[in-house]
């Protein structure tokens, strides 16, 4: 009795060890992750160009989901339209074009656990999952981020994509307004430019038309 009742002890501290471990290495990973996407969201707030919140952007994504393959759809006047994908090379542009177009129609995210059964068909080689979701914020939709992965993807990818999502509305809105001031303003020096040009080339004229009044008038 007593050798049973050392094993039955010895069993239930060899499973409570078991799920310690368990726990352990699952707060591991989460704080990983939430590190990797703190950094994220410090990079992507301090970028103000485009193409290099693109490039950070892959970073982060490479830094919280691993091996995988990306694109970025960006919402116009027109419409959406492809802006950016990683690796490019891989990227096919058709059938990510219809999985944004299905996930900016409908507002929410989508998850495709084995992309081959599904009615999608796959946007890189390889790709066996996938998942979207629209990029917005409280300024309105950005666009759509996509994500596709060689692998099965875990429970909590969804709800990280979406946050990077929603650090990247922000983001990209801020790249888009600089943008477009620095263009206002590239216009107003130009503007400012061609005035001068206007400016001197009528005092130019007027100096040459008082001469040749009087030259005239002489004749």
């Amino acid at each position: 009795g007593n050798l049973v009742a050392a094993m039955l002890r010895r069993e239930a501290e060899r499973k409570a060890l078991s799920s310690s471990q368990q726990a352990l290495g699952e707060l591991t990973e989460w704080s990983g992750r939430l590190s990797a996407l703190l950094n994220g969201a410090r990079m992507l707030a301090g970028t103000l160009d485009p193409d290099a919140l693109m490039r950070e952007l892959e970073d982060v994504m490479n830094g919280l989901f691993g091996l995988h393959a990306g694109c970025f759809f960006r919402l116009t006047g027109k419409g959406l339209e492809y802006y950016h994908g990683w690796p490019a090379a891989r990227i096919r542009k058709e059938p990510a074009t219809v999985l944004a177009q299905h996930i900016h129609k409908h507002g929410r995210s989508l998850c495709l656990e084995d992309i081959e059964s599904s009615p999608f068909a796959p946007f890189h080689d390889g790709q066996k999952s996938f998942l979207g979701v629209p990029v917005e914020s409280q300024y309105g939709v950005a666009g759509v981020l996509l994500m596709g992965s060689l692998g099965t993807l875990q429970s909590d990818d969804q709800e990280f994509l979406y946050l990077v999502g929603l650090m990247l509305a922000v983001a990209y809105r801020g790249a888009d307004i600089h943008w477009q001031l620095k263009t206002s303003q590239e216009q107003l020096v130009q503007a400012g430019k061609l005035a001068a040009v206007g400016q001197l080339a009528a005092g130019v004229a007027h100096e040459l038309n008082t001469p040749l009044g009087t030259v005239l008038l002489s004749l």
